[in-house]
């Protein structure tokens, strides 16, 4: 049984304190009621109102007209982005998150059978990554899960800090209802914390980067959000260090390029279905199967411009050899030599939690594997010039008997070294031969 992990710090426990608010004297007390009497004497020009009291009007009426579009919302059961009546109650900013929601599809639905008894057959491939019958249904709960804020509280920095207990419940949830084996549960319990990471990442982006004060982002609540936890994400997202730590994310995120476009499809999923088809699923196939897609011609269209020049390098290093000969350490080879070594602990082309050690063996250092599958290279062209050098040889033999057979000799040196004579070195002995026979010739004559 795995060591409980030590519990990391709630996003409330890295907040600051609020500061606190000292007792008044009778000084303080007498100048603040002077302050009320004077503040409920009518003003003489209302337009002079102090700049808060008129962004918390702002956002009042933010809030009510929010609340009265998600109301028509919920009783007409459509997104009605496109109604003159509404959109003209919305200001620009939510004239654009209406069309948002339009265009987007709506959230996963559970799986009908969860939490009815029944148990559902999952199957897994190597690296446990669910594939065939029920692999999208299941995929699909695992972030239904994720994404449900009552059973996993979204106030965490990280899934590290995530306390054992939840922990215990999300694996517990899947054991009810599946017939997942007790392997599978650190692979799960992965997958559920990439979803609860995209999960905060996509609310960050959707409902706090797109406002400008905390005002904004708290007049409502996200769909399928506890409230009190958005307030906390909205304060913590604010503290100094988590701006400049995402500002960080976002420049690394940028340098990605060349994204895949298999939608909900998993490659795992997809590399089933391509073994299935007798196709190559290396990972320099699999690279060009998530960045192209078929037309009707039949023919290959690279949805990117980076994804474009990638291929263009893979397909310049594979007509070094013919199509029989590309055995898989050479695609793999130039795959590494195209996109780089992967990053620690992750390999490319086979999804999120899948380790160097399940795909390329035991050893987790992915040098080594890198070390290996070159001797394995370095053997086998090894093996082919010993080859040539054979033929080479038998050749130089053989040419050398018909010589001798002929009348010419060959030196020890020249019959073990595998050389050919040149043309002159044979003229010469030409002209040896014949003037040794040309004085037999004048005898006879």
């Amino acid at each position: 049984m795995a060591p409980k992990r030590t519990r990391g710090m709630s996003m409330e426990e890295l907040l600051p304190p609020s500061p606190l608010r000292r007792k008044k004297g009778k000084h303080q007390a007498r100048t603040s009621q002077q302050r009320s009497l004077s503040s409920s004497q009518p003003l003489v020009n209302s337009s002079r109102q102090p700049t808060s009291s008129v962004q918390s009007e702002q956002a009042s009426v933010v809030r009510r007209q929010r609340a009265q579009l998600e109301t028509q919302l919920s009783q007409q059961n459509v997104v009605a982005s496109g109604d003159d009546h509404l959109t003209g109650q919305l200001d620009e900013s939510e004239q654009m998150e209406s069309e948002d929601i339009s265009k987007g599809r709506g959230a996963a639905r559970s799986i009908s059978q969860w939490g009815t008894g029944n148990i559902l057959h999952v199957t897994f491939d190597p690296e446990w990554k669910p594939i065939k019958a029920n692999a999208s249904l299941f995929s699909s709960q695992l972030g239904i899960i994720a994404r449900n804020g009552k059973k996993i509280p979204l106030t965490y920095p990280t899934w590290n800090d995530m306390p054992d207990d939840i922990l215990d419940d999300i694996w517990k949830d899947i054991t009810d209802n599946t017939d997942a084996p007790e392997a599978y549960r650190f692979h799960c319990l992965k997958v559920v914390g990439n979803r609860w990471r995209d999960w905060k990442c996509r609310l960050k982006q959707k409902w706090y980067d797109k406002y400008d004060t905390d005002e904004q982002r708290l007049a409502i609540t996200p769909p399928r959000v506890v409230t009190e936890q958005w307030k906390t994400l909205v304060k913590y997202w604010g503290l100094p260090k988590v701006k400049e730590c995402s500002e960080m994310n976002k420049v690394n995120r940028a340098q990605g390029g060349a994204p895949h476009r298999t939608g909900r499809t998993s490659f795992a999923q997809l590399r089933n279905v391509m073994k299935e088809r007798g196709e190559k699923t290396d990972r320099l196939s699999m690279f060009i199967k998530t960045r192209t897609k078929k037309k009707k011609n039949d023919e290959d269209e690279v949805f990117d411009e980076d994804s474009a020049d990638i291929i263009n390098q893979f397909n310049q290093c594979l007509e070094e050899r013919e199509e029989d000969e590309q055995d898989e350490l050479f695609r793999e080879e130039i795959f590494t030599k195209v996109m780089g070594t992967d990053a620690h602990g992750r390999v490319r082309m086979y999804g999120a939690g899948v380790t160097p050690s399940q795909v390329f063996g035991q050893k987790s250092n992915y040098d080594n594997n890198e070390n290996r599958m070159r001797e394995e290279l370095e053997k086998q062209y090894q093996s082919k010039i010993d080859d040539l050098q054979s033929k080479l040889n038998e050749v130089s033999s053989q040419l050398s008997q018909v010589m001798t057979h002929v009348g010419f000799q060959t030196t020890p040196e020249e019959s073990g070294s595998g050389q050919i004579p040149d043309a002159s070195s044979m003229h010469q002995r030409r002209l040896s031969v014949n003037s040794e026979l040309q004085p037999n010739l004048d005898l006879e004559a």
